[in-house]
């Protein structure tokens, strides 16, 4: 019966006010409506925005106890002895200069030391599908794209050849994140080469 009676007052009230100030009334709630939406938004965006920031101080202590220099996310469309075509991967440049392909819950080999790289290469979907050398890997996956020739497409993969246990090993991946660039892959992979190699004429 009380808040019965509360809401007939309000109703009473209302009818009571004169039509300036009823519209006074409507711009006062609008008003205070625009200042729990701007409230409740800039809570939500800081309240991801500290989400975002743990998500990426454990990405970082991960990285850093797994001595995890760089990594990219790709997805492998052949050559890879362990791995399946569309197998979604983690590309590894490891602190102790070695590249390593993790999947998690999957043998995917052992590291290999960045000296055993013979070739690393940046390309394109267009490069892909015009260098002869990889009509070999059209089989995996990259032909379904190729028939797509009227749609633009700007996906980037790394190309890479090196020797395992004597074995000449070529395979294809390609970026399935493109906020990280294939681009810096090969120029950290250049950069260890280089100190690598400066390291080895000193100690001759």
């Amino acid at each position: 019966m009380y808040v019965w009676a509360n809401i007939q007052l309000l109703f009473t009230t209302i009818d009571d006010l004169s039509e300036e100030g009823f519209s006074m009334l409507v711009a006062l709630s609008f008003i205070v409506f625009i200042i729990l939406l701007i409230y409740v938004c800039k809570a939500t965006a800081e309240e991801t925005s500290k989400q975002t920031k743990e998500k990426e101080e454990k990405e970082n202590l991960r990285r850093k106890a797994q001595n995890i220099l760089t990594e990219i996310k790709l997805t492998h469309i052949g050559g890879h002895p362990y791995l399946q075509t569309n197998d979604n991967i983690l590309f590894q440049i490891h602190k102790n200069n070695s590249i390593f392909f993790y999947k998690e819950n999957t043998n995917t080999g052992q590291e290999i030391p960045i000296n055993q790289l013979v070739k690393y290469e940046f390309k394109t979907e267009d490069q892909i599908q015009r260098d002869a050398t990889f009509t070999r890997f059209l089989i995996f996956g990259v032909a379904s794209v190729a028939m797509q020739k009227k749609t633009q497409i700007h996906n980037e993969y790394l190309y890479l050849s090196y020797v395992q246990n004597g074995v000449n090993i070529e395979c294809l991946l390609k970026n399935i994140n493109n906020e990280q660039c294939v681009g810096n892959i090969i120029s950290t992979l250049n950069k260890i080469k280089i100190e690598s190699a400066n390291v080895e004429e000193c100690t001759v």
